[in-house]
């Protein structure tokens, strides 16, 4: 967009804190042969933010279609903060709407935290922002819900990915099935 010329970046490695994922492993109760896929449903921006019923939605189609357990990641806080708000109500509707799911539920209060969680995952969905690049860094294939801003600036680097953004560049104009399909294709490449 600037009309600079380079030359992509080697390799992107990120490391998590081994501790870390070990507490999280077991205070998740994590199977590791069972694969383990992040829905990340945080967002700042309200054109990123996906509601909750479509992720319960999506949730459904993955954990019917697929052997596996489902991360759940968000920024703790109630959405009322004014400072920094959180998607605690968020999360707990998701939970509610599919309570039969093997959901593991991880509020990440900390980068360390969030890093570690992503770490015992194979994939991820997220909305564009930090979280979605850190789930590139760690190499997993990545459905990127853009909404206003621009994805081929901002899309994952160097991972299997694919990028979702509606006409109207509001993330929930996507239904559930679009990102659904989006995710199988995205984990089977």
């Amino acid at each position: 967009p600037f009309n600079l010329s380079a030359t992509a970046p080697g390799k992107l490695t990120l490391l998590p804190d081994a501790a870390i994922a070990a507490s999280l492993r077991d205070t998740c109760a994590i199977d590791p042969a069972v694969p383990v896929y992040a829905l990340q449903i945080s967002a700042r921006k309200p054109s990123q933010q996906w509601e909750a019923a479509r992720f319960a939605g999506l949730a459904e189609k993955i954990a019917a279609r697929h052997p596996c357990q489902i991360m759940l990641l968000w920024s703790p806080g109630s959405c009322d903060n004014p400072r920094h708000p959180g998607d605690d109500e968020k999360a707990r509707e998701i939970m509610a709407l599919c309570p039969h799911l093997p959901i593991k539920a991880v509020a990440t209060t900390s980068l360390p935290q969030l890093i570690a969680a992503m770490s015992l995952c194979q994939g991820l969905v997220s909305s564009d922002g930090g979280a979605m690049h850190i789930g590139a860094a760690l190499g997993l294939p990545v459905v990127a819900l853009f909404g206003d801003s621009d994805p081929a600036c901002w899309h994952p680097w160097q991972v299997n990915y694919q990028v979702l953004q509606p006409a109207s560049r509001e993330v929930n104009a996507l239904s559930s099935s679009e990102v659904y399909d989006a995710f199988a294709h995205t984990i089977t490449q």
